[in-house]
């Protein structure tokens, strides 16, 4: 819809929530609050502030109104893709609210950005490990524990390069004893990413998911990717991607704002290729420490390389059937000195950090 047609649009609903309450006597409350949403979505804040004002002088009655058309749009939400996870994610990430909004007018608000969600591929429930499983995680967790304290860097290597060795056994495994066959297959899961350089730190996301067998899309504008892969490796992928990412963004920290010569700010820029540059040595880090776990048991077990190749295939097949679509974009680098920090960062990161035993 063009520009004009949406301002033409948005002022006929706001001409309609705004009648006067003797002129509105057929005019049902469902209709009022449609009319109200269409103005939210489709016009500027000025009017939105307006018709919100005014649904502010209706009775309580409309209260219920308003909560039954919530539930409503959730629900169909939820037919189309959206997990209790994710509607709650939605709407603690990206409903803005305005100073002085009513209680009211925060759930209209609501309904409108609810209006606006595209439908998204299914998502697994979410159940516990299998009993092997939980246990090589614990054993990872423990390694990363004892990196995490260790005053010694040599040591914090060892146990991060035995975790990372870990985590590559415990997919080929899973390979070796027909877990793929076993398994239902590839599934979703959706990860959300904060704001801001959340696109670029997709590219972390999907750096992990590849050298781990899955794959990650990144929903430009909703702030969340789907990464589809085998359960056990959707796990790994959320373990070690939180981890360095908790990691970058620290170093992000002590780097502090950067400026050029001329004293203008350059700290975007250098944030942006900062994460593309770690997200790309990460990766390379990854696969490395993989391909060469993978090539010591391939030479013993021939039937490794081609179930490998059929379970990434199941995978590929799976993303291909949720996004049939799927356009593939680059992240610009546009500023070399984060660049290379970023670069030197990702050399630097202990590629098995995770959350502690306690936590």
């Amino acid at each position: 819809m063009g520009v004009n047609n949406r301002q033409r649009r948005a002022a006929r609903h706001k001409r309609r929530a705004a009648q006067p309450r003797r002129e509105r006597a057929d005019v049902s409350f469902a209709d009022l609050l449609w009319s109200a949403v269409e103005v939210l979505v489709e016009g500027d804040a000025e009017d939105a502030h307006q018709v919100l004002a005014m649904l502010d002088e209706l009775p309580a009655t409309f209260d219920a109104v308003v909560t039954s058309a919530v539930a409503q749009s959730i629900a169909v939400a939820q037919r189309h893709g959206w997990s209790d996870d994710d509607v709650r994610e939605l709407r603690a990430r990206r409903l803005k609210s305005r100073a002085g909004d009513s209680a009211r007018a925060v759930e209209v608000r609501w309904l409108a950005l609810l209006r606006t969600i595209p439908p998204l591929p299914s998502v697994a429930d979410r159940t516990a490990p299998a009993r092997g499983d939980d246990a090589m995680l614990a054993k990872i967790r423990a390694l990363l524990a004892k990196a995490e304290s260790t005053t010694f860097p040599d040591e914090a290597e060892a146990l991060s390069a035995k975790a990372q060795e870990l985590m590559a056994r415990h997919r080929i495994d899973h390979v070796l004893v027909g877990g793929d066959d076993a398994d239902d297959g590839p599934v979703g899961r959706r990860i959300w990413l904060d704001d801001p350089y959340a696109d670029a730190k997709s590219s972390l996301l999907a750096a992990v998911a590849e050298a781990n067998a899955c794959r990650s899309v990144m929903l430009t504008g909703l702030g969340c990717a789907h990464v589809v892969g085998f359960a056990a490796d959707l796990d790994i992928v959320e373990l070690v991607h939180t981890s360095l990412l908790v990691q970058a963004t620290s170093a992000l920290a002590a780097a502090g704002p950067q400026r050029d010569a001329r004293g203008r700010s350059r700290t975007r820029s250098f944030r942006q290729s900062f994460l593309v540059a770690y997200a790309w040595r990460i990766g390379q880090r990854l696969r490395e420490a993989t391909d060469t776990v993978t090539a010591e048991v391939a030479a013993r077990e021939a039937t490794l390389l081609p179930a490998l190749v059929r379970r990434e295939a199941r995978v590929e097949d799976a993303v291909e059937v949720a996004f049939p679509q799927l356009e593939h974009k680059r992240t610009s680098v546009t500023n070399a000195a984060g660049w290379a920090a970023g670069t030197i960062a990702a050399d630097q990161a202990d590629l098995a950090v995770g959350p502690s035993v306690e936590r």
